[in-house]
């Protein structure tokens, strides 16, 4: 457009130069000559240089109706054919009146157009203005260019930060699944748990049979692995009593089902343990102690491990662990507070009281802090709804969710998972998750993703309990995401449209030399034509008096 708008500028200046090169201005007393023909224009040129009236004498001379006629109808472009060939055969008397009159007419008529220092003005108008042109287009195409470039650029960073929620709220929406999912998985089991073992009284001394085949089919819906069994034991007696019932059930196991032979034995010997912390590490020890008779029950494991049956966490007292105990605490107290609401009815039996538990670390796993929580849900007895009589529990580990969420070619996300702690206590932890490449490249303690991505993150809860608090998500980018989405394309763009606004460039000052170039020519030919009219005054005027004055003693004779 700039071009175009330039070329059209300088081709109405080329027409100008050419109009002055072609068509003189008219005489005074007649119209202006407009004729775009070349014969007519020499026609007109002529016409005004050899019968122009003389300003002195604004009477037309009479020419004889011949001489007229032919006069007129001439179409050279040269002074002679104004002279008609039938000169000789006019009467005598007629053509030295015609003669007489044309010498008085006859004079050199100025030329109004561009004189030399006026064509010097018009070069330095055409010049001048073509460098300004030129540096107008310069300054044009950056800008231009520079435009372009950051509307590229900001139209591919739009497009990673709509790329980002679209795959943010996907992602969100996965692990909420997997918490969802696994959720159903639990209270399945302990729906099946609560209908095989419906009478209280046989609690705490009952095993599933067929427990791993049952929970490797809900894990097939559930996307977890591994579900654990514990009930309910008293402390005192009655967990002498089921130490020897958990004894006799892993001899039948390893019996009928080949499991080790040291299941749930460790180096103390038998018994429920829990972990102690040691100068020389942690260690496990018996659960039977003045500190186990304080807190009066234990949650033991009795079944779990699909992956690896006769694991050694068989045995491992959950109630021992402060964060596992806060959450068992939350769910019996919350069922007592739904008994006491609904009695024996069992509507929302087992969706009401079930929770998750703080960022711990797995003991049959190696993990780090915050890898992973541990769901729970509580079972009761079909014949005494909303009493707790043991527990499902799962574990759900962070990373694992989402690395699954998140395909391979992410890179640059953080995830901030928050837990919001129930009761009293009004703290929460947060780990921020790196994901590079689809997999947890970190896990660092608090809220550390980019700020400046703010109003960019995608943020939801995973689980709102009444007996817990909840756990939320938090997804933000990072630089190395929107970066990702950035290519060549805007600069290789403003490189291609740099490249037609030069080469119009080149063009422009092709157009403007050959422009210049016939401007010149048609100068000189406006000075040929200027020098043929002054020597054609003089050299015409000269013999023409000469024939008049013999013409005149001719006809005096």
């Amino acid at each position: 457009g700039i071009g175009w708008h330039v070329a059209s500028r300088w081709g109405h200046l080329w027409r100008f130069g050419w109009s002055i090169t072609h068509v003189l201005p008219p005489p005074a007393t007649e119209p202006a000559v407009t004729t775009k023909d070349a014969a007519a224009d020499e026609k007109a040129f002529a016409t005004a240089i050899f019968i122009k009236p003389s300003p002195v004498d604004t009477k037309q001379p009479t020419m004889p109706k011949k001489l007229n006629e032919t006069a007129l109808s001439s179409s050279s472009s040269g002074p002679s054919d104004l002279y008609p060939q039938e000169l000789p055969q006019l009467v005598l008397e007629d053509a030295v009146l015609y003669l007489r009159e044309r010498i008085q007419c006859v004079e050199m008529v100025p030329l109004p157009s561009f004189q030399s220092q006026d064509r010097g003005v018009l070069n330095d108008y055409v010049s001048g203005s073509t460098k300004q042109r030129a540096g107008q287009l310069h300054e044009m195409a950056a800008v231009a260019g520079g435009l372009l470039y950051t509307l590229l650029r900001r139209t591919e960073q739009t497009f990673a930060k709509t790329q980002f929620q679209s795959i943010a709220r996907r992602a969100l929406t996965d692990c909420s699944g997997v918490v969802t999912r696994k959720r159903l998985a639990m209270e399945s089991m302990a729906a099946v748990m609560s209908q095989t073992f419906h009478n209280a009284s046989e609690w705490p001394f009952v095993t599933m049979k067929g427990y791993e085949t049952i929970v490797d089919v809900l894990s097939r819906s559930g996307s977890h692995d591994n579900m654990g069994f514990a009930p309910i034991v008293q402390a005192g007696e009655e967990q002498s009593n089921w130490e020897d019932f958990a004894y006799d059930y892993f001899d039948t196991r390893i019996s009928n089902d080949g499991w080790p032979d040291m299941t749930g034995i460790n180096k103390f010997g038998r018994g429920i343990w829990r972990m102690k912390k040691t100068e020389n590490g942690t260690v496990r020890i018996p659960d039977n102690d003045d500190v186990t008779l304080e807190r009066g029950i234990l949650t033991p494991i009795i079944q779990c491990c699909v992956d690896n049956p006769g694991d050694p966490i068989l045995l491992f007292n959950l109630y021992s662990e402060r964060v596992r105990r806060e959450t068992m605490n939350g769910i019996i107290e919350c069922s007592k507070t739904m008994r006491q609401s609904f009695g024996q009815t069992q509507e929302n039996l087992y969706e009401s009281c079930w929770g998750m538990t703080e960022f711990v670390r797995i003991i049959r796993f190696n993990q780090v802090q915050a890898s992973s929580s541990i769901m729970f849900a509580p079972i009761y007895p079909a014949d005494a709804p909303w009493e707790v009589s043991g527990f499902i529990l799962s574990p759900l580990v962070w990373y694992e969710i989402f690395e699954n969420a998140f395909s391979e070619v992410i890179q640059g996300v953080q995830c901030v998972l928050t837990h919001h702690s129930h009761g009293d206590r009004h703290d929460h932890q947060e780990f921020t998750f790196t994901i590079r490449n689809g997999r947890v490249e970190s896990i660092m303690e608090g809220y550390l993703h980019d700020h400046k991505y703010e109003s960019l993150k995608i943020s939801g809860n995973l689980t709102l309990h009444r007996a817990l608090g909840a756990y939320s998500l938090t997804i933000c980018p990072t630089d190395e995401f929107i970066d990702s989405y950035a290519t060549n394309n805007p600069r290789n763009a403003t490189i291609a449209a740099l490249s037609v606004i030069l080469l119009i460039t080149i063009l422009f000052f092709f157009y403007d030399f050959f422009v210049r170039r016939e401007f010149h020519e048609r100068s000189q030919v406006l000075k040929a034509k200027r020098t043929f009219i002054r020597y054609v005054s003089h050299e015409v005027r000269t013999p023409l008096n000469a024939v008049l004055m013999g013409l005149t003693i001719i006809q005096n004779e």
